[in-house]
């Protein structure tokens, strides 16, 4: 597999909304004025998968967030 992208999920005017972004860009990075639910890694290579943590942010992938992902990829 190549490098996955990264991904954190925001709270915003109460939703949650996953945010996905290029593998070099740290997670602390794309959060900064936001509230971070959690934060890991993506492959939408064959659906979608999630797993593992943000080093930067200290937060781990939540198996809801596969879910907010496909929602938002659909939508």
């Amino acid at each position: 597999m190549k490098d996955p992208a990264k991904y954190i999920v925001i709270e915003h005017y109460g939703a949650e909304l996953p945010i996905i972004f290029h593998h070099v860009v740290e997670h602390a990075m794309v959060a900064r004025g936001f509230r971070v639910l959690s934060a890991g890694f993506v492959d939408i290579t064959n659906g979608v998968s999630v797993w593992g943590k943000s080093q930067s942010l200290g937060m781990e992938s939540r198996e809801e967030d596969k879910q907010l992902i496909e929602r938002m990829l659909k939508d």
